[in-house]
């Protein structure tokens, strides 16, 4: 029998640690904005038929990367140094208005902060680091604040709709890592996961024929990367597709916790003093069963030593606790239609509108 320490890797632990960390952040950001239908600058709602749709677009995407990534690399990888230096600096900002100085400059009718303009320079700033090095820990952060940023603008609006996602992204998920390789040549999905892009500071210094030094290729800003401990030279690796998709599950369940004032988590947060007790939470539930999921997946991908479609342990290891947890609370029928989380984003909006 192996021992912990030879089953769970500590690149592994920082990977599980590193994903529930965004999840929990990611869900306590999808509280600030309520959505509204009628507005186009509010965040976006999974409908009915995006779900269905979701397997086959992420399909499509998948084989583009496959088959034709030596031709797009240099446009993706610009156009994710785009997103993710506007992803880090939101991340940054709201938590350095609590600690600079709120004084603005007026440029052209554009109040800018103190805390803008910094938020700024570090987000241009972990961009060239990651660039220039194509460090690991860079591309974390960065990674990370996409991921945060898309949990808090992305939202599922019934169980129903989330159950009818995560169905079809499992069984995506399971294809492409388990089956892909006996229809293609290799395992499409590790294969696109593990592409290299040539740096496009190369790309650029060339075309203008610089005297510039060669900078290491980057890695898809799609995953999380931690250095193993037991294998060194390797790094442990999570998909963002395997936080953000339970991470949108778990921000639904805190959502409609706070609709209808039944918190057991954030009880501090909550509109009402009736609380649901902890151990029945949903959120506190789905939560906790990611953090399981992601710990059985580590130990199956161990003892196969074959990649694991992590979806296969998250989706039952978050849906089936919330599908618990709300009967439990008699909202089974309340959450599967997300009626309280509808009358209180119409609330939210109406009271936004006055004020």
């Amino acid at each position: 029998m192996d021992s912990v320490y030879e089953v769970l890797d500590l690149g592994e632990l920082a990977c599980m640690l590193t994903a529930t960390l965004c999840v929990y952040h990611g869900a306590r950001r999808s509280l600030e904005n309520p959505f509204d239908a009628e507005s186009a600058d509010g965040p976006v709602q999974v409908t009915m038929q995006m779900a269905v749709l979701a397997p086959l677009v992420a399909s499509l995407a998948l084989l583009v990367v496959y088959f034709f990534f030596e031709y797009i690399q240099f446009f993706y990888i610009c156009t994710c140094i785009c997103i993710l230096g506007w992803t880090l600096y939101l991340l940054l900002v709201p938590l350095a208005d609590r600690l600079l100085p709120r004084k603005a400059w007026t440029a052209h009718t554009v109040d800018i902060t103190l805390s803008q303009i910094g938020c700024g320079f570090l987000a241009v700033a972990a961009l060239w680091q990651w660039v220039t090095t194509a460090h690991w820990l860079a591309q974390d952060l960065l990674a990370f604040s996409m991921c945060v940023y898309m949990l808090s603008f992305v939202r599922i609006p019934s169980l129903k709709v989330a159950t009818m996602l995560f169905v079809g992204l499992l069984l995506y998920d399971v294809w492409w890592v388990f089956f892909s390789a006996r229809v293609f040549e290799s395992n499409v999905m590790v294969s696109a996961a593990s592409k290299q892009a040539t740096n496009p500071v190369n790309v650029i210094s060339q075309h203008l024929a610089l005297p510039t030094r060669q900078l290491p290729g980057l890695s898809l800003p799609g995953v999380l990367l931690f250095p193993s401990q037991r294998h060194p030279g390797r790094l442990s690796m999570l998909g963002l597709g395997d936080i953000f998709l339970p991470g949108l599950l778990v921000a639904l369940n805190l959502r409609h916790e706070m609709a209808t004032g039944r918190g057991g988590l954030l009880p501090h947060l909550t509109a009402s003093a009736g609380t649901t007790p902890a151990w029945r939470s949903p959120f506190r539930l789905a939560l906790g069963g990611y953090v399981l999921g992601l710990l059985v997946a580590m130990v199956m991908s161990h003892y196969t030593q074959h990649p694991q479609p992590a979806l296969l342990y998250l989706v039952p290891a978050t849906l089936l606790p919330t599908l618990y947890g709300a009967s439990r609370a008699g909202q089974l029928a309340d959450v599967w239609n997300g009626q309280s989380l509808l009358l209180d984003e119409d609330r939210r909006t109406h009271a936004a509108t006055k004020a």
